[in-house]
């Protein structure tokens, strides 16, 4: 026994009889193989086939979990890991495992792993639609009628810019003095004797008159 282990063990266990041996030993390799079986079958129960992803290595990988168990000492039943690999796969197989349940078929793990891969040639999966959402909509339907708005407002703020201003209509003086009729309050032009003179013709050079 001692042969067969490795130096520091050989020293450790140098003293002691076979059986003192074989208790520390399980002492030692009992908590590791207890935490190896739980991590083991925590990864079958999560193992799942993604859509897109290739059964083979899937049913690959799940069989090898199934060998780890074994070796551990707590061997899955053939129907048990039959009946795991099949909830492990996606809904494309779903017509598959129902033919399979049920025409009671008992098949090894090999047997199934090849006849997943033929059911997997005739699988198509749909692409996946894109979908638009309501509340992003009506978002960008606010977005754009307030841009909308806003650009009408700068069009019309840019034609009132644009637009021509009307021409002040001269203002009367009030405090100018008229050189016709020396009155103050308005222009010649504006003077009602000059504006009478000029009808009747008394005035013609636009001099003042008496």
């Amino acid at each position: 026994m001692l042969a067969a282990m490795e130096p520091s063990l050989q020293k450790r266990f140098a003293s002691l009889d076979a059986y003192s041996i074989i208790r520390q030993l399980k002492t030692m390799f009992q908590q590791q193989a207890r935490i190896e079986r739980y991590e083991t079958h925590k990864a079958i129960l999560e193992c799942s086939l993604v859509e897109g992803k290739p059964v083979a290595t899937h049913v690959f990988e799940m069989i090898g979990y199934f060998e780890a168990m074994e070796r551990l000492g707590f061997p899955y039943s053939q129907e048990l890991a039959t009946d795991i690999i099949l909830h492990s796969l996606h809904k494309g197989f779903n017509t598959f495992r129902l033919n399979f349940n049920m025409n009671r078929v008992s098949k090894t793990l090999a047997e199934l792993h090849g006849m997943l891969m033929t059911a997997e040639q005739n699988i198509t999966i749909a692409p996946k639609k894109e979908v638009l959402m309501v509340q992003k909509e009506k978002g960008f339907k606010k977005e754009w009628a307030g841009k909308k708005k806003q650009d009408k407002g700068k069009q019309v703020a840019t034609k009132t810019a644009i637009k021509p201003q009307a021409k002040a209509k001269p203002k009367v003086a009030a405090n100018a003095k008229c050189f016709y009729c020396d009155q103050i309050g308005h222009w010649k032009r504006n003077c009602p004797k000059y504006l009478k003179d000029k009808k009747s013709g008394a005035s013609s050079s636009g001099t003042k008159k008496e």
